[in-house]
């Protein structure tokens, strides 16, 4: 495995707890959490798709496997 690779794993477990934490925290003050709950849902959708967008092209792909630095 890649050291960057390695590196990542902590970094996006360490996001994902804050997020789970500020899902929570937004479920919890109900009235105004929705407002937490929108930025919430506004950044995944907006993460979603700039990963979907990354995964579905192929130039991308093309040079990261056969381009070296």
């Amino acid at each position: 495995m890649k050291l960057d690779t390695l590196a990542l794993i902590p970094i996006v477990f360490g996001i994902v707890v804050w997020g789970l934490v500020w899902l929570s925290v937004g479920l919890s003050l109900f009235p105004y959490g929705l407002i937490i709950l929108f930025f919430f849902l506004i950044i995944a959708f907006i993460l979603g798709s700039v990963l979907r967008q990354r995964m579905r092209n192929q130039e991308d792909n093309y040079y990261e496997k056969n381009v070296d630095q």
